[in-house]
């Protein structure tokens, strides 16, 4: 974790918020004005996200959850970037448009946010895959997206029978959900 994460968890952990939220409206909020009026949104979006983000890092600090791996800003950007996509979905984006001084409509096409949350999707299920490890990325890449029967997966996997495939799928489910629910980032992509 850098240094600038570094103080801001410690601010957020002590109490001292003002510490805390002076670095993140500072430099996060500059990037997240940035995307959000890429797609649509203003510099008020912007605030509002900013806040509702910010809120999330803070709830994530007091209860532990906030995988110290990860920065802050990288963290707030993920969030703040899958609120916003979540908000486009529900509703159509209207927005002043400071360049050429005029209001108009800005609908963001439905298939482009889908694609964009299956490739975050996707790339979030990849890293997982290889933190699992084998056998359970094997087994989980055959049970779910392959569909094999157990059957298959045992003669595949050399098994000694169907029985130990169950347990090794509700082992590695199991540990997938758990690496799932304890990152920050996993759980605000995969869990939306």
């Amino acid at each position: 974790m850098d240094q600038l994460s570094v103080k801001i968890v410690e601010a957020f952990k002590s109490g001292n918020n003002s510490d805390a939220l002076r670095p993140l409206y500072e430099q996060a909020l500059p990037k997240i004005f940035q995307y959000v009026r890429k797609n649509g949104g203003d510099f008020e979006d912007a605030k509002d996200l900013l806040q509702e983000t910010i809120l999330i890092l803070h709830q994530q600090i007091l209860k532990g959850k906030f995988d110290q791996r990860y920065e802050v800003l990288g963290f707030m950007y993920s969030v703040a970037r899958n609120q916003w996509i979540n908000k486009a979905k529900r509703e159509k984006i209207y927005h002043k448009d400071p360049e050429f001084d005029y209001d108009y409509h800005h609908n963001i096409d439905a298939t482009q946010l889908g694609d964009m949350i299956t490739e975050e999707r996707k790339t979030a299920v990849d890293q997982l895959m290889e933190k699992i490890g084998e056998p359970c990325k094997s087994l989980l890449k055959y049970i779910v997206v392959e569909g094999l029967k157990l059957e298959e997966v045992r003669k595949k996997m050399d098994f000694t029978s169907t029985n130990t495939v169950k347990t090794y799928n509700y082992r590695c489910k199991k540990k997938l959900m758990d690496m799932i629910k304890s990152d920050s980032y996993y759980s605000t992509v995969l869990t939306k």
